[in-house]
């Protein structure tokens, strides 16, 4: 049972962090049920709108809101690519134990940066003076709000897979 646990659960761990590396293309910023942002625009940063010769309002880019959507795909794939290589027995193990253990915490910044979505997400009103804000006052849109269910998810997933090969190689 705990074999076929520790063969699937990167698996499951690699497709949770592809679903959330795919949120970012859905709505992350709603407000009555009208899009403002996607996560593509809260992440790279986009122009919202354009007041002609008095100013714009734009969005520019947020480390923290592509570190939410992409540090989870990204750990997760080193570690499938890393555990199919050659190298020992006793290297592989070691491998997929550092892997599983920052796959966990890739997961949990995540979750952390989707819970505080709004606030983390800038925005800029340049015009006669230039007025920092952000959208904490609006509500977080389907994307956000499953990107951080399945960032939950990753965290149950690979927290069971540390502790799992823990058991199995160190006790």
């Amino acid at each position: 049972m705990i074999e076929k646990l520790i063969k699937y659960l990167p698996v499951l761990t690699f497709t949770l962090g592809i679903l959330v590396f795919l949120m970012i293309f859905f709505p992350a910023i709603v407000n009555d049920d009208v899009m403002i942002l996607r996560g593509t625009e809260a992440t790279i940063g986009t122009e919202i709108a354009s007041l002609y010769d008095l100013g714009s309002v734009s969005v520019g880019f947020n480390f923290w809101n592509f570190l939410a959507f992409m540090f989870p795909l990204v750990v997760v794939f080193t570690g499938v690519q890393m555990s199919r290589s050659k190298d020992s027995a006793q290297e592989v193990k070691v491998y997929k134990l550092g892997i599983s253990a920052f796959s966990l915490i890739a997961f949990i910044i995540s979750l952390i940066v989707f819970l505080n979505f709004g606030e983390s997400t800038k925005g800029v009103i340049t015009g006669i003076i230039e007025v920092e804000y952000n959208f904490s006052w609006f509500d977080l849109g389907i994307g956000v709000i499953l990107g951080a269910i399945f960032a939950g998810i990753g965290i149950l997933s690979s927290g069971l897979n540390l502790f799992l090969l823990v058991k199995k190689h160190y006790l």
